[in-house]
């Protein structure tokens, strides 16, 4: 987001009207998708290099307080960083929290992981809702896998496809509402959502059209959330 050392404003400048003049050249002699958006790559980079919403970025603008409570984690300030993107219009942020693929000593290696979950996720929500962001922004926390029910030989848990469970807050999600469960040993699943599902609801609630086709530009066809179907129950 800023100059290479010994670089200055003109000297970026003089840059980038020779790059501008080869892609000029290149543009002209071939007439390429993937051309074109390099260079709006380039554009929209140089935008953002220059943008005052960069200040979204310095975190030291929050109290200590608000820090602290997100948790002095990447993922605590990661997540507090998205509530500042949220604020300046940002649609759609990803924050990732590793440390889930317990297949060793569960016990010992969970805990971690769980600690920065909770205390994050609460505060963010807290965060939103002190605010008055939480109607219109969902907060949506998800995993690809489970957990086994049963402990392997090495005291962990093993891919478990089959049961695992998604958090969605906010954003017209209804608040204390659970949506199907497990049996006692979370081994089987009543009423269970696919995923596809569970991205259409997703979709719906961001006021997308989830039946609408989109056509690439080599002519594949595609829905937002494939066939699935938003979770109308889930919503206010």
């Amino acid at each position: 987001m800023t100059l290479p050392k010994g670089v200055d404003q003109a000297r970026q400048a003089r840059r980038l009207r020779g790059l501008a003049a080869m892609n000029q050249d290149f543009a002209a002699r071939y007439t390429l998708d993937s051309a074109s958006s390099y260079v709006r790559a380039y554009d929209d980079a140089v935008k953002l290099m220059r943008s005052s919403d960069l200040a979204a970025f310095d975190l030291s603008q929050e109290t200590a307080k608000t820090r602290a409570a997100y948790g002095q984690t990447s993922f605590g300030q990661g997540c507090l960083l998205a509530r500042r993107l949220a604020e300046r219009g940002v649609r759609f942020i990803d924050v990732n929290l590793s440390g889930w693929d317990a297949h060793n000593e569960l016990r010992d290696s969970i805990s971690e992981p769980v600690a920065k979950l909770d205390q994050t996720v609460a505060a963010l929500l807290q965060d939103l809702s002190q605010r008055g962001m939480l109607k219109r922004t969902m907060v949506v926390v998800a995993t690809e896998f489970g957990l086994t029910p049963m402990m392997n030989a090495n005291e962990g848990r093993d891919h478990f496809p089959t049961a695992f469970t998604c958090l969605l807050a906010g954003g017209g999600a209804k608040a204390g509402y659970v949506h199907g469960k497990t049996d006692e040993r979370g081994a089987t699943v009543d009423r269970p959502v696919r995923a596809d599902d569970l991205n259409a609801t997703i979709a719906h609630a961001l006021g997308m059209d989830v039946k609408k086709v989109i056509t690439t530009n080599t002519g594949r066809p595609f829905q937002v959330a494939h066939k699935g179907k938003p979770l109308m129950d889930v919503m206010v």
